[in-house]
């Protein structure tokens, strides 16, 4: 409950620290002056579940300042309001924990309008699309040099959702990286030695089959025209994933008439 937590409070002022995960180290707030400054700016992930904390007035009147009780990394965060904090809480462990940034990644030629992930995308303000440079020629090591640079960014927390040539941008970026996420939904696993995977696309092939040192949930569909369902038990197997088989729903896309796929969420969720 908010009403029991306080969050500790710059030296002079009364407050204690929110409860860590995992007994890990806390700190207060700095302000944006401070020994801490990310090179990158970060994202303010929020939603109608934000904190409401209230901070000193020494890092209110700063307009901006880095919190690392809110995050296992401390990182940039906005603040509105008279001193209110825009950290948002997983609803499943509200005041403890602050809900994981989603990276959406498409495959080639992106998702359009009916997409499901577009759509998830729209409802869910912890959700950012990683976008590329040029949707329609794509080359492995620029996705996947995308990829950490937008990972390193967002932190340990971070959780992938993948479709089709961007679950192979992921494993890539898994057999390289020393970087670590929270987990990946990996949705319709092209095979790039098919005769249908596009030759707009390079550089995929061979694909890594070293197990993830992240938490994943491969989907697959029995019917999927560029990958049979072999192909995605074989790399499933490999990553050490979990494989979730669909059944005939093509390769899991808008022409799939799957909405906003409520199964999806679901698996979604496990990961968080």
């Amino acid at each position: 409950r908010f009403d029991k937590l306080h969050h500790r409070s710059a030296p002079g002022s009364r407050g204690t620290s929110i409860p860590r995960p995992g007994g890990l180290a806390r700190s207060a707030c700095h302000s944006a002056g401070s020994d801490v400054s990310p090179p990158v700016e970060r994202v303010a992930w929020t939603n109608p579940d934000a904190c409401q904390i209230p901070h000193p007035p020494a890092t209110r009147s700063q307009g901006r300042a880095a919190c690392s009780d809110h995050q296992l990394d401390a990182c940039w965060i906005s603040w509105k309001g008279a001193g209110t904090c825009s950290s948002t809480f997983n609803s499943k462990l509200r005041g403890r924990v602050m809900t994981s940034p989603i990276l959406v990644l498409p495959g080639i030629g992106n998702s359009g309008p009916d997409h499901w992930q577009t759509l998830w995308e729209k409802s869910n303000s912890s959700m950012k699309r990683l976008h590329a440079r040029d949707w329609t020629r794509v080359t492995c090591s620029e996705w996947v040099s995308a990829l950490e640079a937008a990972v390193s960014v967002n932190g340990p927390r971070t959780i992938l959702v993948a479709h089709s040539l961007a679950c192979l941008q992921v494993a890539h970026w898994a057999s390289s990286t020393s970087l670590r996420i929270q987990g990946a939904l990996l949705v319709a696993v092209p095979d790039p030695s098919g005769p249908s995977f596009p030759a707009e696309a390079s550089g995929f092939e061979p694909i890594p089959l070293e197990r993830f040192a992240f938490p994943s949930i491969v989907v697959a569909s029995s019917n999927d025209p560029y990958a049979d369902i072999d192909h995605a038990r074989r790399c499933a197997r490999a990553w050490g994933s979990r494989i979730v088989e669909l059944g005939n729903v093509g390769h899991i896309n808008a022409s799939s008439s799957l909405g906003d796929w409520a199964q999806g969420r679901a698996l979604l969720q496990e990961l968080l």
